[in-house]
């Protein structure tokens, strides 16, 4: 992911994170995460905007675009977890400001928001939780 810079911190490691325009913003976390060896972490958006939004609908209504060009981002946190076929699943939810001055929140569709100038991320890997858990054997090794 060329122009991303990345900087690992102390024992709890984060990046903080450049996602260049026309990349899209779930896609750039799993690469991120990946090339780190993150298998549980928390997202947290900066500064940033995408080309328009496209967020999950409810019920039958399916997915609601809204139209860019641009879409400023006023919240993003997210959540990067490891399914049990070893796979990264991210969820991230954001609130933003369309072209006409309306804020619209909710969770992005995977692979249908693409970057438009720039987006600054900090992404905090999860410690894994100690002692006995009473939860699914997948959510366990998601959390090793």
């Amino acid at each position: 992911m060329p122009g991303n810079q990345r900087d690992h911190v102390g024992p709890n490691r984060s990046l903080i994170a450049r996602v260049c325009p026309n990349e899209d913003i779930t896609a750039a976390v799993k690469t991120l995460c990946a090339s780190a060896g993150m298998r549980t972490a928390s997202i947290r958006g900066g500064i940033g905007s995408l080309i328009g939004a496209t967020f999950a609908g409810s019920g039958a209504s399916g997915p609601v675009r809204v139209e860019g060009p641009g879409t400023e981002v006023a919240t993003l946190v997210g959540l990067l977890t490891t399914n049990p076929a070893g796979e990264p699943e991210v969820t991230i939810t954001c609130t933003l400001v369309d072209k006409y001055g309306q804020v619209h929140a909710g969770t992005l569709v995977a692979g249908e928001n693409p970057v438009a100038v720039t987006f600054e991320l900090l992404i905090l890997e999860l410690n894994p939780i100690s002692g006995e858990l009473d939860l699914p054997e997948h959510q366990k090794e998601a959390l090793a």
